[in-house]
């Protein structure tokens, strides 16, 4: 049976200053424009990073289960999302002018030609999917909050760790999802965009051995 959750809040530390009156003593806060320079100028080399909310992040290595995982995702959804759309692995989707991550999975609408010139926004984002083991915590509160800040409909983070699905939906412009299930192994999850369209979360996960 699914379990609903409720929305994660971080909670702010008391505030002492207002640096966001003093630009000289805040942050700086990365545009994606500013992140776009700095790769085509080489700074990152060949190390993977993804920009969330203005801040750089390196990208974990990938162990067995996870790739596995990434794929299974890929390969079911692509079953269900046929003409029309594409179902990409690992690409960079610009969803604010603050954030341009790389989830595991993205479902988009059109076809490749539509992005010559743009990476997907949140506006042509219909399911986007992270597969988690040792990115749990970012994936449930950093990533969750920029997609739903941005108005991703429906995000899944496919929990290794405890193996199972959780299904955030209903996102709000303070970055909340209001609805939050964990689905087990043997439930059935339908995509929004694809109410048609039936996985079994087992069907994501690597092959779970017996006790």
């Amino acid at each position: 049976m699914s379990v609903t959750l409720e929305p994660v809040k971080s909670k702010q530390p008391k505030a002492v200053s207002t640096t966001k009156d003093d630009p000289l003593h805040s942050p700086h806060r990365w545009t994606r424009e500013e992140y776009h320079k700095m790769i085509a100028a080489g700074v990152f080399d060949e190390t993977r990073v993804e920009l969330i909310d203005g801040e750089i992040w390196n990208l974990a290595g990938q162990l067995t289960p996870h790739a596995t995982s990434v794929r299974k995702t890929t390969l079911f959804l692509r079953d269900i999302f046929a003409e029309g759309y594409i179902v990409d692995s690992q690409l960079p989707v610009g969803i604010t002018p603050w954030s341009e991550p790389e989830p595991d999975v993205c479902v988009i609408i059109g076809v490749p030609d539509d992005y010559a010139d743009h990476h997907p926004s949140a506006d042509e984002i219909l399911l986007l999917i992270e597969v988690s083991d040792t990115s749990l915590h970012k994936d449930r509160n950093k990533k969750a909050k920029s997609y739903a800040r941005s108005g991703v409909n429906e995000y899944w983070i496919v929990d290794l760790g405890q193996k199972q699905l959780e299904v955030h939906r209903q996102p709000t412009p303070e970055g909340l999802y209001l609805d939050i299930k964990i689905y087990s192994p043997d439930e059935q999850v339908k995509p929004l965009a694809s109410p048609g369209g039936t996985i079994t979360v087992s069907d994501l996960l690597p092959p779970i051995k017996p006790l």
